[in-house]
C-alpha cells in the first residue's frame, strides 16, 4: 500500500550571495586584525560556515583567522 507525505515546503533552488561586506567590497586597506564581515543574501546552516569552507584570501594566497556565523553573517 502506497502512502502520500510531505516533506515541507517548495525546496530553495536560489542559491545565497554575499549582499555586502565590512570593509566594503573595493577597499583599499582594512585594519590588520580587524574583524571583517560578509552578509548574506538568507539565512545558511551554520553547519557549512568553517574555515574551510569560507575563505579569505589576499590574491591567492589565504589569510587566516577564526570564522563565526550567526543570523545572515
Amino acid at each position: 500500500m502506497w502512502r502520500a507525505f510531505s516533506t515541507g515546503s517548495t525546496p530553495d533552488l536560489t542559491s545565497p550571495i554575499v549582499i555586502s561586506t565590512i570593509p566594503i567590497d573595493g577597499a583599499v586597506s582594512a585594519l590588520i586584525g580587524g574583524n571583517l564581515a560578509a552578509t548574506f543574501s538568507e539565512s545558511m546552516n551554520p553547519l557549512t560556515i568553517t574555515a574551510s569552507t569560507f575563505t579569505l584570501r589576499q590574491g591567492a594566497t589565504a589569510i587566516s583567522g577564526t570564522v563565526s556565523y550567526t543570523g545572515v553573517t
